[in-house]
């Protein structure tokens, strides 16, 4: 493959990490796996990828250029999935699917990354796909609850008594990116424990645990993280993959890129 594309999404489709690149000039999409696969990008100016409406992403209206992220300030507004993750459970943040969410089953989870632990919220059929998506090490349902805007609020309690996180930057995972079996577990079940003695307990359902390591194939170094910009290049085997981290081993070093920051790159491939 050859020639310029777009980078139009990152995502784990059937728990294999992929990009989506579009080729502007005949609107057509390819999937590209990366683990164990080489990849050789040279980034070249960012363009807003879009929106989301009615569960598909919808192409950017003003095709606008971008320095940072992946949408403009237009698409942002226009999408429909920002609100629910910015929810809190406190009030709605978009009504018109008001409807949809009070009906809807969540599960409550923790979810470490080295010595880190969050909390957070996934709809009933995709946990373990949410729990790969960001790289966690262990994770483990602790409630089912219906309507999301109850489970937000659950979730928010949780992340109060625990005084833990409910997002977990990059760079934080990439510094934790080798971890300790047993720290993960026992930050897991002590938290669990402290749960049952709060009113939370009435929310709570007997753990499911998951151990997501297999799915990273994961090389026993600390990647060195590198910054994206126009006109650098990213070239060598993809040899990890953890949530949106690639490890990509180049010339003897192994880089840890954040494959989100890749989106909406015009690359050359």
């Amino acid at each position: 493959m050859r020639g310029f594309m777009r980078i139009v999404r990152f995502l784990w489709k059937d728990f294999e990490p992929c990009f989506k690149l579009l080729n502007p000039d005949r609107n057509e999409e390819i999937l590209l796996p990366v683990l164990n696969h080489g990849i050789n990008f040279k980034l070249g100016e960012k363009y807003c990828v879009g929106y989301f409406k009615n569960g598909s992403l919808r192409p950017c209206p003003r095709r606008a250029k971008i320095e940072r992220g992946s949408q403009c300030e237009l698409c942002k507004k226009l999408d429909e999935y920002l609100p629910c993750v910015k929810c809190d459970g406190s009030y709605c943040l978009l009504p018109s699917r008001r409807a949809v969410c009070k009906e809807e089953v969540y599960h409550v989870y923790l979810a470490t990354f080295g010595s880190i632990l969050k909390v957070g919220i996934s709809r009933d059929k995709r946990l373990k796909q949410r729990l790969v998506e960001q790289g966690c090490d262990f994770g483990a349902k602790i409630a089912t609850i219906k309507d999301g805007r109850i489970a937000r609020r659950v979730e928010q309690k949780i992340r109060g008594i625990l005084d833990i996180k409910d997002r977990v930057r990059g760079a934080e995972k990439t510094a934790n990116f080798l971890s300790s079996p047993e720290t993960g577990m026992k930050l897991i079940r002590d938290a669990v424990a402290k749960l049952k003695t709060t009113l939370i307990s009435k929310y709570l359902v007997p753990p499911q645990f998951y151990d997501l390591r297999s799915y990273y194939n994961i090389v026993d170094v600390k990647p060195k993280f590198v910054e994206l910009s126009p006109g650098a290049r990213v070239r060598g085997r993809v040899v990890s993959a953890k949530g949106n981290l690639l490890v990509v081993k180049s010339e003897g070093d192994y880089l840890g890129v954040n494959a989100k920051e890749l989106v909406g790159y015009e690359v050359e491939t």
